[in-house]
């Protein structure tokens, strides 16, 4: 039978997703019975997502579990957890759509997931707490059961991972399989014990390595196109150092159904025939016994999702294997080339607990990093490595790579954020920037938006000694103290993995700022930390305009339809965030296509809008800047935050935060024909050119929007 598509499902209803506690409770027997009786029958598809309920619950009616495998049982959130060093503090994930559904049909169907961690005692102290604070936190964890397994290297009087919780609700420790390398007496074993204890308590089986990340709403789409009672076994195809092996699934993840599971004997470590690997050992075993090879049955959209990758990309050029001080191989993540990575089931490897939380965040945002290539000079062919991803900013990419990237379509999000409120930046000692500002307000009510006047910082009236201040790195040391704790505090995926055009790009070298620059990245940074602190609302957007702006005379309807336009809008609902630029300024045509410090302008800005018909925006470029209007959401307000608190960035304008946002892999657009435009007294202060070639540089005219009032 062919496999059900969900690409094909569209009319499910949003699923709020709560987490749950999970650990293995011990259920009654007559639990038990019950669970196994619905097994008896063929795995159903859900009814359809009209009648089925608005979120996903808590499955409390936990599977029964063996106390051989499970160590306690206890609540997955009991407790306080120890903080990591590196861990951020993280707003809520959003579940892509298709995500989404898969987690009502597991509902449905009651599905259970046990996930084995193959691991010895000296990298559960490594990787154990590292593992329970990352992928095994997200939406869909309710579903799957997370087991690190020690063999005879560790105790439980031991405690391998050091941690109280780490060790009560995610360790095991099999005392009778062994723990030496390589591991196919390990494999074999846990994979014996499964097949005996656990076969009729679980839907799907998964074996996954200590340095392997899970993306766990990812797994479970696979496996709502593949039911238990079929033959599944799905892993990284392997053929042999040489291409010369039958195909395998490789060690790293791999996952088994129920029905595949028990095709095979139970006494694995007799019957198996051992070979120097433990992934050829047990996929040949299965093979041998189930009729089933690796990837069998499986849909091809998820040929590439488990992913295995040993090749970097350095100095504009496809590298070979990466090492690390031990000679293994490691995933290169401190750079920004993992897009490829946000797709799939597992990533591999992850070599250090700090990986493990670097990348969760990564993925945990949904960001699209970019990556840069400093020798590029013009238009480069794209590696084969790359030619298959996207990023949501293909401008910015082509400006800082030469490379050429297909644009990510947009995702759909499961519900329109609302816009919660405006500021309308003023100086307050400045009565005609007040009088500005309360007509601004006033006509932003009559929008019915919601509008607040917020004082700003007046940089020309600072002294010489506080202008020093405002731009020293002890300050920003200290300002950012008092942000960190709402700002994205993963350093790791903020600051160390740098995309590196946002400091090192010729175009925002070290300067020193004028006193209005100053001001008003003062005046941003107050601003961003006052609401990120007073609300923890994420399905909020925030619109912010300075005080000499003119808006469109249709501009909440403009508004209103740019937010909900896929392309240009509705990302601001979706797991990705970003930030929409209501109006900007370009001052020059730029040298697109050629690759330099002044590529980005209306050259590359037109020739995207050519390529895409009918569009409202264009992707942000190196020649926008002086923006004075923009809505955002949360995600973005933490990565300027991020940005202005650090002392590296002290010396750039505010409008160098955009491409800080976009290099991180946030989505950031201005909306076109803009539906805000400075005033025309105010042209000096955002425009270096006469107010004459208004309209024919800076393109600022609400020409059109006029004639629609009128109609």
């Amino acid at each position: 039978m062919a496999p059900r598509t969900l690409l094909a499902w569209t009319d499910a209803k949003p699923v709020a997703v709560r987490p749950s506690n999970h650990g293995d409770n011990h259920a009654s027997s007559a639990a038990k019975q019950q669970h196994q009786h619905q097994h008896q029958h063929q795995h159903q598809q859900p009814p359809p997502p009209a009648s089925l309920p608005g979120a996903v619950a808590a499955n409390t009616a936990a599977t029964s579990s063996s106390s051989s495998l499970s160590s306690s049982s206890g609540s997955r959130h009991s407790g306080r957890l120890t903080p990591l060093p590196t861990t951020a503090t993280l707003t809520p994930f959003v579940p892509t759509f298709t995500q989404a559904y898969a987690m009502q049909i597991h509902q449905a169907n009651n599905t259970r997931v046990l996930v084995m961690i193959n691991g010895h005692c000296d990298s559960a102290k490594t990787m154990a707490r590292a593992i329970y604070r990352t992928w095994t936190t997200v939406p869909g964890r309710e579903f799957v059961t997370v087991r690190f397994v020690v063999g005879d290297s560790g105790t439980r009087e031991q405690a391998c991972s050091g941690e109280p919780e780490v060790e009560e609700n995610m360790m095991v420790y099999l005392r009778q399989c062994s723990d030496d390398y390589p591991p196919v007496d390990k494999v074999l074993c846990m994979w014996e014990h499964a097949r005996t204890t656990w076969l009729d308590a679980y839907d799907y089986f998964l074996k996954v390595d200590a340095d392997t990340y899970l993306n766990i709403p990812n797994l479970l789409v696979l496996l709502a196109m593949n039911p238990p009672t079929r033959p599944l076994f799905a892993g990284g195809v392997g053929s042999g150092r040489d291409g010369d092996l039958p195909a395998y699934c490789m060690g790293p993840a791999y996952i088994l159904s129920r029905h595949t599971l028990g095709a095979v004997p139970s006494d694995v470590q007799a019957k198996a025939t051992k070979l120097p690997n433990s992934d050829t050992t047990f996929s040949y075993f299965v093979t041998e016994h189930s009729g089933v090879t690796c990837m069998d049955h499986v849909h091809k959209q998820f040929r590439w999702s488990f992913m295995n990758r040993y090749w970097d990309f350095r100095d504009g050029a496809i590298t070979g294997v990466t090492l690390n001080e031990q000679a293994q191989s490691v995933l290169p993540l401190y750079h920004p080339l993992n897009s490829a990575l946000f797709n799939t089931v597992s990533a591999h490897p992850l070599k250090t607990e700090r990986d493990m939380v670097v990348f969760h965040e990564a993925v945990f945002y949904n960001r699209l990093p970019l990556f840069p290539n400093p020798k590029a000079t013009q238009q480069r062919p794209t590696p084969p490595q790359l030619r298959n991803l996207c990023v949501y900013n293909p401008a910015r990419q082509y400006e800082i790579s030469g490379f050429v990237l297909r644009e990510c379509p947009p995702r759909r999000p499961h519900r329109p954020r609302k816009l919660q409120e405006a500021f309308v930046l003023h100086l307050a000692h400045d009565q005609g920037s007040v009088a500005r500002a309360m007509a601004m307000a006033k006509e932003l009510r009559a929008h019915s938006i919601k509008a607040s006047l917020f004082n700003g910082v007046d940089g020309a009236h600072l002294d010489t000694a506080t202008h020093q201040a405002f731009t020293s790195s002890s300050y920003l040391a200290s300002s950012s103290a008092s942000s960190s704790a709402h700002a994205d505090k993963g350093k790791g995926a903020s600051s160390n993995s740098t995309s590196s055009s946002s400091s090192s790009s010729p175009s925002s070298a070290v300067h020193a700022l004028s006193a209005r620059d100053v001001g008003r990245r003062e005046t941003y940074r107050l601003l961003l930390h006052r609401v990120f602190s007073a609300t923890d609302d994420n399905d909020a957007l925030y619109l912010v305009v300075e005080d000499d702006v003119v808006l469109s005379p249709v501009f909440a309807q403009r508004l209103d339809t740019l937010l909900q336009d896929p392309r240009c809008g509705s990302y601001l609902s979706s797991g990705s965030g970003g930030a929409l630029l209501l109006g900007a300024t370009i001052a020059r045509n730029g040298t697109y296509p050629r690759v330099d410090a002044h590529t980005g302008g209306w050259a590359m800005a037109d020739e995207e809008m050519r390529r895409t018909p009918g569009t409202m925006c264009y992707n942000f470029n190196s020649g926008v800047e002086n923006t004075f209007a923009f809505v955002l959401e949360r995600r973005a307000m933490q990565l300027l935050l991020t940005w202005l608190s650090n002392p590296s960035h002290a010396n750039q304008p505010f409008d160098h935060a955009w491409r800080y946002l976009c290099d991180r892999g946030m989505p950031v657009r201005v909306a076109f024909p803009y539906i805000v435009i400075p005033h025309r007294d105010a042209g000096r202060e955002h425009s270096p050119v006469d107010t004459s070639t208004w309209e024919h540089v800076h393109r600022w005219t609400f020409q059109n929007d006029d004639k629609r009032r009128r109609r």
